[in-house]
């Protein structure tokens, strides 16, 4: 079994955030070192309020977390940039940097914001350049390159601009109409993924698959690999699961 630092927040209905990042990596019959960066408290269709992890428990969160020796990282809701400069400073002053999948947490699907406006500067100015792999949705694209994107030449340019800031871009087009298809970037080029779209809402399904690419990164898997079979898994996990809640069986 592989290790896997999961940094993000915590869910309180169990639908998205490390919760479903620990049913994900479970799955592979891999092992989370979960380390919480703030309390999301939300419901499946309504958002409360976000409680920041205070900065001494989050690190030394972090500190008993990266005594395992992780295989591979996955970050995912962040909060602030404080609280980025730590996760940065702590990853960059590792012997050993194991590859890292971050996937760019600033809204929740209730409407809550997950990450300050200073926070998403942060992202790309510390942890962008250390990332083997970024995997923003089409919103959290435009975020990061001020593009609009609504065709698939948007999603291109958005990439190629992403592309310049970290080693690979895995862009998720689920929330444009037709079969969903997401955009991978890296520097052997461009290639996609579609599957067919499942009927239904779910939550969580972002948190999932960087989990899952997390997990077969651990495992060996090339990155293009990692990503194809992550998608392939969270299709099957959809098709047996019951919306809102994504169940890995």
């Amino acid at each position: 079994m592989k290790t896997i630092l999961v940094i993000s927040g915590l869910d309180p209905t169990g639908g998205a955030g490390i919760s479903a990042d620990i049913r994900a990596i479970s799955s592979c019959g891999n092992i989370v070192a979960p380390v919480i960066s703030a309390f999301a408290n939300q419901g499946n269709s309504e958002g409360g309020h976000v409680h920041v992890t205070p900065l001494p428990v989050f690190d030394e969160a972090m500190d008993f977390a990266l005594s395992t020796t992780p295989d591979t990282v996955k970050i995912g809701m962040l909060g602030t940039r404080e609280i980025i400069e730590v996760v940065a400073g702590k990853l960059s002053s590792l012997k050993h940097l194991p590859p890292i999948v971050i996937d760019p947490v600033m809204s929740s699907t209730s409407g809550m914001k997950l990450l300050s406006t200073d926070g998403i500067e942060a992202l790309v100015e510390r942890l962008f350049p250390i990332a083997t792999l970024i995997t923003p949705n089409i919103a959290e694209a435009e975020a990061l390159t001020r593009i609009k994107i609504e065709k698939e030449r948007d999603i291109e340019a958005a990439g190629e601009f992403l592309i310049t800031r970290c080693r690979a871009v895995l862009i998720k087009g689920g929330h444009i109409a037709g079969p969903p298809t997401d955009y991978f970037f890296s520097g052997e080029g461009t290639r996609k993924f579609s599957s067919e779209r499942v009927s239904g809402e779910f939550r969580g399904t972002g948190c999932a698959l960087a989990s899952l690419i997390a997990s077969n990164l651990a495992d060996g898997l090339s990155i293009f690999s990692a990503v194809k079979t992550a998608k392939d898994s969270l299709t099957v996990a959809m098709k047996q699961s019951e919306p809102p809640y994504l169940m890995f069986l």
